[in-house]
């Protein structure tokens, strides 16, 4: 009789053997995509110039394959700018389109700026983008102001500073409140303030009463005060939404009405009730809002206001406020 031997192997040993039995086999690596140099990469025309800055930017069509990546605008006064030029760039994640303000710039001088998008394969530039910045205006006391073109107007970049007329006649200084409440011809206000924010002291304010834009010789020659119609022609150009997003914080947000290089901030008045207004310091940023040469009457004239659903008001003529010119 043959004996039958049978093996009996316990299930642990099995399940042991079979997990080393799998160990041996190769495990599938992930797939790793390689991150390959920035290919698409366009520079924007300059859609904005001023006398020492322009509004241009560029498109990004692909990342390279990297997680996130540096894009922004070089510029030089010679052909090919690269990063070793001026720059400014920031980090984003996706691809897209942008646009930035740059400067400070030259006046009446040639610049080529290109966009430029890097990650960590390298460095990819957009063509060259040629552009000439405006000439530089001068008042009476050689103080320089920028240009800028919007639409059909020509707009100084700054409020207008001057202690004299432009036939070299000084305008009053008038500094005390109580003077300037009872103040009956055209005189100016100075005005400065400590920031709190950075405890550095405040760019001095020139304050005008109407009576001072009334002697049509506030402007440079050339420029005049802007009358009430040439202001809602700007509103209208620009669009009173974009023209009233005033809030500046640095170079990259274009959403406001840097976008034509205005440079509207925020505003000081001089109140014969209150006395000063405006300012940061005093718990508020008032609007933006300057002189126009229209009287509205015997003891109030209009001014412009950077509010889209207003746009126009009337102040008393004693009222200080800053003053913006356009080109005749």
């Amino acid at each position: 009789m043959k004996k039958v031997i049978c093996l009996i192997v316990p299930v642990c040993f099995m399940t042991c053997f079979a997990a080393l039995n799998s160990c041996n086999e190769k495990e599938e690596e992930p797939t790793i995509t390689p991150v390959v140099p920035i290919t698409d990469v366009v520079t924007k025309p300059v859609s904005a110039i001023s006398s020492t800055y322009a509004i241009t930017g560029g498109d990004i069509g692909d990342n390279g394959g990297a997680l996130s990546m540096f894009r922004g605008l070089c510029w030089n006064t010679e052909s090919d700018p690269d990063t070793s030029s001026f720059y400014i760039d920031e980090t984003v994640v996706n691809p897209g389109s942008f646009t930035y303000r740059i400067g400070p710039l030259l006046p009446s001088t040639t610049y080529y700026v290109r966009a430029f998008a890097a990650n960590e394969a390298g460095i990819t530039y957009g063509d060259n983008v040629i552009f000439t910045t405006n000439a530089s205006l001068s008042d009476i006391e050689g103080r320089t102001y920028g240009i800028t073109n919007i639409g059909t107007q020509v707009w100084m970049t700054e409020d207008l500073a001057t202690t004299k007329y432009n036939d070299g006649t000084s305008i009053p200084l008038v500094n005390d409140r109580t003077d300037w409440n009872i103040l009956s011809g055209p005189g100016y206000f100075l005005f400065s303030s400590i920031n709190l924010w950075c405890d550095c002291i405040e760019p001095v304010k020139t304050l005008y009463n109407w009576y001072s834009v009334n002697t049509e010789k506030l402007c440079p020659v050339g420029w005049h005060v802007p009358t009430d119609v040439e202001w809602l022609v700007l509103a209208i150009y620009v669009g009173p939404e974009i023209l009233c997003s005033y809030s500046i914080w640095g170079n990259l947000e274009q959403t406001y009405s840097n976008s034509y290089i205005f440079n509207a901030g925020n505003t000081v008045i001089l109140d014969t009730i209150d006395g000063i207004k405006g300012w940061k310091n005093y718990g508020a940023e008032l609007t933006p809002q300057w002189w126009s040469s229209n009287s509205s009457g015997n003891y109030s004239a209009w001014y412009f206001i950077l509010n889209p659903k207003i746009m126009r008001l009337e102040y008393s003529k004693k009222y200080g406020l800053p003053v913006r010119c356009i080109k005749d």
